[in-house]
């Protein structure tokens, strides 16, 4: 009994191992070192927790409609509150800045890598939908599958895992958001984290 209560704790742990591992190995592909990708995924999985407020606006939830004679007698305010649109650290901080890193290292050709990230917003952009309640929803993996199909098309032998990087962290996690969020259309949440 102890041995298959022990087994079940253990379990967890070993996915938890495996992700490390597995994700340590694609950031090798990237030109880190196995240290440098296990301390930028732990700065990534802390900085999750880290929104960074990059500006504020008020919104009109609603017009209060009042009877046709109340407007003399009593006042009715419209409902306003803020919105605030943050930066998450880890989901988009550090995906942006190990993009850039890549881009001007030389790793991620420039050419190949700005088109993969234009396909990778475009499908992203078509994909996204404002959900109330819960903030901008796609699909989770076709983005990062088109990032990679594309970087198998575009990128020159070598450089696929940097292109297929920079184009699913700038196509599907951060341009989309920032499209919604820049243009006039209307999304009554408190926050709008990009990430």
């Amino acid at each position: 009994m102890i041995a298959i209560l022990f087994l079940l704790l253990l379990i967890p742990l070993l996915f938890i191992l495996l992700f490390f591992n597995v994700a340590t190995f694609s950031f090798a592909r990237l030109g880190m070192s196995q240290t440098g990708a296990f301390l930028f995924l732990t700065a990534s999985i802390i900085g999750s927790l880290i929104n960074i407020p990059l500006s504020r606006r008020r919104t009109m939830v609603q017009n209060p409609q009042g009877y046709p004679l109340s407007m003399f007698f009593f006042y009715y305010p419209p409902v306003v509150q803020e919105q605030v649109i943050c930066l998450n650290v880890g989901g988009a901080g550090l995906p942006v800045l190990l993009s850039l890193y890549l881009l001007l290292g030389g790793r991620a050709p420039f050419w190949p890598t700005l088109l993969a990230v234009v396909l990778v917003t475009i499908v992203a952009k078509m994909m996204a939908r404002p959900k109330p309640g819960v903030g901008i929803v796609m699909p989770a993996f076709i983005p990062p599958l088109v990032a990679v199909a594309a970087a198998l098309i575009l990128a020159p032998s070598g450089h696929t895992a940097p292109v297929a990087y920079v184009a699913g962290a700038m196509g599907r996690n951060f341009f989309p958001n920032f499209i919604y969020t820049v243009s006039p259309f209307q999304l009554y949440f408190h926050f709008i984290i990009l990430a």
